[in-house]
């Protein structure tokens, strides 16, 4: 008798082993993403993640690794306007919605832009990026004013503007030539992620994170 139960013992715990396993099969085919589940929808939420990996201070452990590699982007589509190439150094400060000095006390009654992330090199070059992720939301006076108010003359300056589609109306293709603005597409920087991806070692938890938001840029921006 005790050696029947023995058995059906066994047997009870084999097939809780074989649901367990079944069931472990089912978690890891349930596919999800952190960016998901965190409803990042919103132009300032992406601000947010792209000047997280910009910031060579930031906990990412990727120190000015992806900064560089973005400069490099810039400046290769600078180089298509004759502009000299920035350079990287330690003294690179990465700002959120920084807002536009008043240069000119006559046009104080004017809205001060303030942009999605500016890149400071001290007094050497600063870079300001306007990110969209609706085409709806690109505005040609937007564009003049931010340039205008942000550019220095004392320092290099360069304005990039990240949109949904490499097809802009008239105007705004007007008026990104005429204030020399670098275009990139969404597109271009999920190229840029996952190259960067594929080219540095990264930790476990780092590689998650770079692939969920290669995967939700495609399936919200670019894909929607």
């Amino acid at each position: 008798m005790d050696k029947d139960l023995l058995e059906l013992e066994n047997k009870l715990s084999l097939y809780t082993l074989e649901d367990e396993l079944k069931l472990l099969c089912i978690n890891q085919n349930q596919e999800f993403n952190i960016f998901d589940i965190m409803h990042i929808n919103q132009e300032v939420q992406f601000s947010y993640i792209l000047s997280f990996l910009l910031d060579q201070y930031e906990s990412h452990g990727l120190k000015d690794s992806f900064l560089i590699t973005f400069l490099d982007k810039i400046n290769e589509k600078r180089n298509e306007f004759g502009f000299d190439d920035l350079k990287s150094s330690k003294e690179v400060e990465i700002k959120l919605e920084e807002t536009a000095l008043n240069k000119n006390k006559t046009e104080g009654h004017k809205k001060r832009r303030r942009t999605d992330i500016s890149i400071n090199n001290s007094d050497k070059w600063k870079i300001i990026i306007e990110n969209k992720i609706h085409s709806s939301a690109i505005s040609k006076e937007q564009l003049e004013e931010s340039e205008k108010q942000f550019r220095n003359p004392k320092r290099d300056f360069c304005f990039v503007f990240i949109t949904p589609s490499s097809n802009l109306k008239d105007n705004i293709k007007m008026a990104t030539e005429k204030c020399g603005i670098i275009h990139f597409t969404w597109s271009e920087l999920v190229d840029l992620l996952f190259n960067f991806k594929y080219n540095h070692s990264l930790d476990s938890k780092m590689d998650y994170i770079l692939s969920d938001l290669i995967y939700h840029i495609q399936n919200n921006i670019i894909g929607g």
